[in-house]
């Protein structure tokens, strides 16, 4: 890996922004305070700076998840939503890698959930005809 130039705060939201906001479907809010990026109504990923460091968080599958925990010190739960990271601006090196955890982060929630499956439905038992 080759370590890329780092981002001032301002340039990590700038980026988060072009990154976020190219995808269809996309929009820019706030969500207690916190600069957030949604698919339709969906959130998927922020980049806040309201307790100080900017930090991006997103959501990846579970197992991508816990293998960035367990290899990357930088990467931490996101408190409010355990199926969530985070890593401060300030600490990535790899933008590239990043925006392929937002890109996938952003997939997850553009995808409609798959539909439940229903039972069966039961066929009415045969009506014998009145002789």
């Amino acid at each position: 890996m080759i370590a890329m130039p780092k981002k001032t705060d301002a340039q990590a939201l700038a980026w988060m922004r072009d990154v976020c906001l190219a995808l269809p479907d996309t929009s820019e809010g706030n969500h207690y305070g916190e600069i957030v990026f949604k698919v339709g109504k969906a959130m998927f990923a922020s980049c806040g700076a309201k307790n100080g460091a900017r930090e991006i968080v997103f959501r990846i599958a579970s197992d991508a998840t816990e293998a960035l925990l367990a290899s990357d010190s930088r990467f931490t739960r996101y408190p409010f939503e355990k199926s969530a990271l985070r890593i401060k601006a300030s600490d990535v090196d790899d933008w590239n890698a990043l925006r392929a955890h937002v890109e996938e982060s952003y997939r997850r929630e553009a995808s409609p959930p798959a539909p439940a499956k229903k039972p069966a439905a039961k066929k009415p038992a045969a009506k014998k005809r009145a002789r």
